[in-house]
């Protein structure tokens, strides 16, 4: 059992409330490591639980950008998504807790 929570809710970005969820790797699209649904319906940022600190971290990142920024385009949240998770993860404060749990 993680210590870590499936989801958060109310997540302010833009002037819409999202849902952040962390899911398997194999409930998102092929070849993704996060997806993004401004649905009204569903309103939801999802992350792929089981990547590495840094991709974690970046991926979190991208997708809640593409939330608060919809539609902006795909080069300039990857590369700055990218940028915020290094230089986040250089300054030695930030710190990528692991669920022992996860899948690799």
């Amino acid at each position: 059992m993680s210590d870590f929570p499936d989801e958060i809710k109310n997540i302010k970005l833009g002037d819409k409330t999202w849902r952040l969820e962390f899911v398997s790797a194999r409930d998102l699209p092929k070849k993704c490591w996060g997806d993004c649904c401004p649905d009204k319906s569903r309103m939801r940022v999802r992350t792929a639980e089981s990547l590495s600190d840094q991709h974690w971290l970046d991926t979190t990142i991208h997708e809640q950008l593409h939330a608060a920024l919809w539609p902006i385009s795909e080069e300039w949240v990857a590369q700055t998504a990218t940028e915020i998770a290094r230089v986040l993860l250089a300054t030695g404060r930030i710190q990528v807790l692991r669920d022992d749990c996860a899948e690799n």
